[in-house]
């Protein structure tokens, strides 16, 4: 069963976008890792704000990329307007003899962001703050609340051969980038 976590909305300048996004990301995968999870404090330098990251290289490494080729996505087409992130955790359904094996999304987060083209003032700055704030104290407290639809850790849901893992997940989903 699938479990919508809901759409995020966040209205920023391209300049804060990598960092709004970073935190949101990295919210919810500090919350679905297992494991021995060493936390870390994570500054948003030009929004004023600190939330939590798993220190762990992998999770950082992917977290930058997706931000970068989200970006990226912005930037290749200058008319664009909006776009979207989509972080989808899943198990596997392994396959038969001649089907491949599948995902089974079980949780999905939706992050929509609409570019400002107005220069910002240090007042909007606050808000944007504010708001940012706001979505990862959300986002923190659904996943305490509703768990009964997560599955339990195996290997089918996790890599379960390293010390720190999360949910299987797929990052992505850059096809709303538009004007």
């Amino acid at each position: 069963n699938l479990e919508d976590m809901g759409v995020f909305h966040m209205t920023l300048d391209k300049n804060y976008l990598k960092e709004a996004l970073s935190a949101l990301l990295h919210t919810v995968l500090f919350h679905r890792t297992y494991g021995e999870v060493r936390p870390r404090e994570q500054t948003c330098h030009l929004l004023e704000l600190t939330y939590a990251v798993c220190d762990s290289g992998k999770i950082m490494t992917e977290v930058d990329q997706t931000c970068s080729d989200f970006l990226r996505a912005l930037n290749t087409n200058p008319s664009a307007t909006t776009g979207q992130v989509v972080l989808s955790f899943y198990e596997k359904k392994p396959g038969g003899f001649f089907k491949k094996e599948e995902k089974n999304v079980w949780e999905r987060w939706t992050f929509h962001f609409s570019i400002a083209d107005q220069p910002e003032s240090r007042a909007q700055r606050a808000e944007l703050s504010r708001q940012l704030t706001s979505h990862l104290s959300v986002i923190s407290c659904t996943i305490m609340k509703k768990f009964s639809h997560v599955p339990k850790i195996s290997e089918n849901t996790a890599d379960t051969h390293v010390r720190e893992a999360p949910f299987f997940h797929d990052v992505g989903d850059h096809s709303d980038v538009s004007s």
